[in-house]
């Protein structure tokens, strides 16, 4: 009586958290497949009390029955496809004819005055597999459902643990776009405030020409697409590293700013800049404006001190500061057309 209790009680509560789910919205769907499988739970509560009376007399044949309903609104309270509300109908179907058959066969029995039409009926054998084969699959459906779950669970962990480790690769990616290697090291260590004085590096500065005319006499998207092309070849340039090691610190409208010697130490600073500067006019002639002519570009070069570190918190960025800067920049500006790179 008492583990009977404590199965209707188990029952309850779990067709309890199935209908909390229902009501809820978790787990299913609203509409016309959430009804039914809350009137299927409540169902199977209000026949669950059925296994207390009858012709079964075996406690543990009570049990099994009870165990049944349980296993279907366990399995309820999963999920609700078709298939699920499939098995839910099936499983019940086959306890309530194994209940009305084991009912007959002991009427049967019981009626039978002759031991021998018994025995030779072969009534107590079919009564006794009926009584063991019905626990026994019924104890199965619950320990298969909860090792399916198990395993439900643990494929999600992996999963799960798969999006994590992308989720930290991509990241890694980023956060070396955004800042050089060394930069993006130390600051997955925990260094928040990062910045440098460098006695001499080289900056670098490209300045595309007919950039304001594009914009006035050609649609927007194909003067982003054209400046796109052309930042593009000058990424290349520096990802190949044949010119010499050159950062990319930033690339803004129709300007582009990397740096050599900075924070990565380079004795050839001024060569790998000056060679990267010549790279890159010969890669943007053969890129074509929007108006169909070779893009022209100026570029200017100088070498002194400069500090440098990382702005910002949400979205953190390499920068270079000091007169150098802005001397590579005006010398971009003026430099003239005979002479591209003006050093």
């Amino acid at each position: 009586g008492i583990l009977a209790l404590l199965l209707a009680f188990t029952s309850y509560r779990i067709s309890g958290s199935s209908v909390s789910a229902l009501r809820h919205g978790r787990g299913y769907g609203e509409g016309t497949n959430a009804v039914r499988v809350r009137v299927l739970s409540e169902a199977m509560l209000f026949l669950s009390p059925a296994v207390f009376v009858g012709a079964m007399d075996e406690s543990y044949a009570r049990s099994a029955v009870l165990w049944s309903f349980s296993a279907a609104a366990l399995r309820s309270s999963f999920s609700a496809s078709k298939k699920d509300r499939s098995f839910i109908v099936w499983s019940v179907l086959y306890v309530l004819a194994v209940i009305t058959f084991h009912t007959v066969l002991s009427g049967v029995v019981n009626q039978c005055t002759s031991a021998a039409i018994v025995l030779s009926g072969g009534w107590t054998n079919l009564l006794y597999l009926i009584n063991s084969l019905l626990p026994t699959t019924l104890f199965i459906i619950p320990l298969s459902l909860t090792t399916q779950q198990l395993l439900d669970d643990e494929k999600q962990d992996q999963l799960l643990l798969a999006e994590s480790l992308a989720a930290v690769r991509q990241g890694k990616q980023l956060l070396e776009a955004l800042v050089p290697p060394s930069i993006a090291r130390r600051l997955r260590r925990g260094e928040h405030h990062i910045a440098n004085g460098y006695e001499s590096v080289t900056v670098l500065f490209v300045y595309i020409l007919d950039y304001t005319e594009a914009q006035r006499g050609n649609p927007l998207p194909l003067v982003i697409d054209w400046v796109d092309q052309v930042f593009c070849r000058f990424d290349k340039i520096l990802q190949s590293g044949e010119s010499g090691k050159v950062f990319k610190v930033e690339a803004f409208q129709n300007f582009y700013l990397a740096i050599s010697g900075c924070p990565e130490l380079n004795v050839r600073h001024a060569h790998d800049a000056v060679m990267t500067g010549y790279d890159m006019m010969l890669a943007s002639s053969s890129v074509p404006t929007p108006d169909g002519q070779p893009t022209r570009v100026r570029v200017g070069v100088c070498s002194g001190a400069a500090f440098a570190g990382v702005v910002g918190m949400d979205s953190p960025r390499f920068r270079i500061f000091g007169d150098t800067v802005n001397t590579a920049a005006r010398m971009a500006t003026n430099s003239e057309g005979l002479r591209p790179v003006h050093l």
